[in-house]
C-alpha cells in the first residue's frame, strides 16, 4: 500500500513543465515532441442517424459551430488588419477565455437565434 501512495505521488514526467516553459517562453522555434514521447491523435466517424429529425438537428449543431468559428476569425482578422492600417492600434486578447465572453455578449446581436 505504501508503494502505492509513493508510485501516486511520483511524477512520471519530471521534466514536462521545463518543457511547456520553454515553449512559452519562445526557446523552440517550433513545438517538436521530445526523444522518448509518444504523440497520439484519434479520429471519429459519426454515423448518421436514420430519423431525419435527428440528423438535421446534428447538422444544425455543427453550422452553429461553424458559425460562431467564422465569427472570432473575422474578429481576429479585423484586428490585424487594423494594427496594419495603425500601428498603434489597441488589439484585443484572442484567447479562448476572452473570446468566448465577447462572444457571449454579442451573440444576442450577431446570432438573434441562437440567444
Amino acid at each position: 500500500m505504501a508503494d502505492a501512495v509513493a508510485e501516486l505521488q511520483c511524477d512520471p514526467w519530471p521534466h514536462w513543465r521545463s518543457y511547456r516553459r520553454q515553449a512559452r517562453s519562445g526557446l523552440w522555434g517550433r513545438f517538436a515532441i521530445p526523444d522518448g514521447w509518444v504523440a497520439r491523435g484519434f479520429s471519429l466517424e459519426v454515423e448518421w442517424p436514420k430519423d431525419e429529425e435527428v440528423a438535421s438537428s446534428i447538422r444544425s449543431q455543427f453550422g452553429g459551430r461553424r458559425y460562431a468559428f467564422n465569427w472570432g476569425l473575422g474578429q481576429v482578422k479585423a484586428d490585424l488588419d487594423a494594427h496594419k492600417t495603425d500601428p498603434l492600434h489597441d488589439s484585443v486578447k484572442w484567447n479562448l477565455y476572452a473570446m468566448r465572453k465577447r462572444w457571449n455578449a454579442e451573440k444576442a446581436a450577431i446570432a438573434p437565434w441562437w440567444a
